[in-house]
């Protein structure tokens, strides 16, 4: 099966509900979304693409095997709304790449009972929960699942690094985190890891984060 590549830059992406599942739709767009600046600095680095503002549940949600979500450096905030900025949802072999994710958000990228997922070269700065929540402000938080990868990512400044989390009757397994830069988590640990097994964790810069 071949590898659907989506860009996030110069594409309209719509979610279309039908029977309680979403599709994703993607083609080209006929006008280029409109950006909060002309450019923005992020993690001492300019990026010409637009600022893509997520509000109230409007993110990116995929639940179809075989993805690349290639942001090529734009900027995903999550404005101050409920919601997470990525979601995959009961699937398998998505990679998440290139994205530069901040804001208040539920979390910035959520897995849920998926496999074979990949997370690389994105930064995660200032993320916090929704003002109009308790909870919320993941980094990265995984529920469920297995072979997750996570690697050659900068978090810098978020309220919870990465949060891996089984229930109680099966473990996330395979995992790995590595080469990652994680500092000033300042609520949680930067990294977590719950009824997990065959972990590694290796390579990464931890900076005054809150704990391991």
């Amino acid at each position: 099966m071949k590898n659907q590549l989506i860009f996030i830059t110069g594409l309209l992406i719509l979610f279309q509900s039908t029977s309680g599942c979403t599709d994703l739709t993607v083609f080209p767009s006929t006008q280029t979304p409109e950006p909060e600046s002309t450019e923005g600095t992020y993690d001492g680095s300019v990026f010409s693409e637009p600022v893509i503002l997520i509000t109230d549940n409007n993110g990116i949600r995929i639940n179809e095997p075989d993805q690349v979500i290639d942001c090529q450096g734009a900027i995903l905030d999550g404005g101050q709304e409920n919601g997470e900025l990525i979601s995959v949802i009961k699937t398998s072999g998505v990679t998440i790449k290139n994205c530069n994710f901040q804001g208040n958000t539920e979390a910035a990228i959520g897995i849920y009972e998926s496999s074979y997922i990949t997370i690389q070269n994105s930064t995660f700065k200032d993320i916090k929960k929704p003002i109009n929540m308790d909870y919320g402000g993941y980094s990265i938080l995984v529920k469920g699942g297995d072979t997750i990868r996570i690697e050659d990512n900068y978090f810098d400044n978020n309220e919870i690094g990465i949060l891996i989390k089984g229930d109680p009757a099966d473990y996330v397994e395979n995992v790995q985190i590595e080469n990652n830069t994680i500092l000033k988590t300042w609520m949680s640990a930067a990294i977590k890891c719950r009824r997990c097994r065959h972990v590694t964790i290796a390579g990464n810069d931890l900076e005054s984060n809150g704990k391991l």
